[in-house]
């Protein structure tokens, strides 16, 4: 199971990674100093946050939680694998 748990977790990961980077991006684009452009800066970054602390940080736990596993078979792996010579 922790193969099938990784994989959903850095398929979630990447997916945030590019939704943060789409609201980051636009954030950076924004002026807060300027009167039109405060809310959708606070939106913005209101964003950022919830995809960092409610759907990024669950799976960076459970990827870390995991990571000896993900670790151990790819030595595994590139033991059994390993060219002969």
């Amino acid at each position: 199971m922790p193969n099938a748990v990784s994989a959903v977790d850095f398929a979630d990961i990447v997916f945030a990674a590019q939704k943060i980077d789409g609201y980051l991006r636009g954030l950076l684009d924004c002026d807060p100093t300027q009167a039109d452009q405060i809310d959708a800066a606070h939106t913005l970054l209101s964003k950022i946050y919830v995809w960092l602390f409610s759907e990024l940080k669950s799976h960076l736990v459970d990827l870390e939680t995991a990571w000896p596993l993900i670790d151990a078979r790819f030595e595994e792996l590139s033991i059994t694998r390993k060219p002969r010579g």
